[in-house]
């Protein structure tokens, strides 16, 4: 059996890095594009393949397909999944570094679970050398976090202070339409339309927690390892070699 990773947008590059990962270890592992799948990729998914499928709410018409195409796989579904190399915190960290203020879609209501990266690379090990009686797993981390207060613990962080102010849905909903038309949009229009809905635990599938590997790293404890960047001073902050610093402290 093999580790199949679906990534949509900016979670391709999670899925590619996941994908990596489990096959320097000597898990078979390979990403595919959700996009490419309507083209003729699902002949690449066995019935005995893990998928896992990366995005925002997993109701695209894209990942739909996959689903109904793989009723007999075991599929992973995370919720945001984060890591140095992410397109989520790493780019509101770059945007809060940058402007002034910033923007609460539906007043910053919309939760969250994070889970790490490598919280779900354990999931993943977990599910292919077990059994579990579960096609569906739904994987999250070990809090609900709503987008505003991600964004203060981003500030936090990164030791800045900006204005977040909510916005008028007519409002994004014309900015987004501008955003997506660019090389790397920072919103399109689905994803503004996605972040009314909550990417938490929907109770109708078992959790990595139900199958007893509970995440274990607490989001604003794991993005202050690599937060320094975005601090005054960049890679030649004091907060990175104070990190540095205790790290060497518990190993020594």
């Amino acid at each position: 059996s093999k580790v199949i990773i679906c990534g949509v947008g900016k979670s391709g590059i999670i899925a590619s890095k996941i994908s990596a990962t489990l096959s320097s270890v000597g898990t078979p592992s390979f990403p595919i594009s959700a996009n490419d799948c309507s083209h003729g990729d699902l002949g690449r998914i066995s019935k005995d393949d893990v998928l896992i499928l990366i995005s925002y709410s997993g109701n695209t018409s894209e990942l739909k397909n996959i689903i109904k195409y793989a009723k007999s796989n075991k599929i992973l579904r995370p919720s945001v999944v984060y890591s140095v190399d992410d397109g989520f915190s790493t780019t509101f960290m770059t945007l809060l570094n940058r402007l002034p203020m910033f923007p609460l879609y539906y007043s910053g209501k919309t939760k969250f679970m994070p889970i790490h990266c490598s919280d779900l690379t354990d999931v993943i090990l977990f599910t292919l050398s077990n059994n579990i009686n579960s096609n569906i797993i739904e994987c999250v981390g070990p809090e609900i976090i709503n987008f505003k207060e991600i964004l203060k613990k981003l500030l936090k962080l990164i030791n800045k202070r900006r204005i977040l102010f909510p916005m008028p849905l007519p409002i994004a909903n014309i900015s987004a339409q501008i955003f997506q038309l660019m090389p790397s949009p920072l919103l399109t229009v689905d994803q503004l339309r996605l972040l009314k809905y909550d990417n938490i635990s929907s109770k109708k599938y078992k959790t990595n927690f139900d199958i007893g590997v509970p995440s274990i790293r607490y989001f604003d404890k794991e993005v202050k390892k690599y937060s320094f960047m975005w601090r005054d001073g960049g890679q030649f902050s004091l907060e990175k070699y104070n990190i540095e610093d205790k790290s060497n402290d518990q190993n020594g």
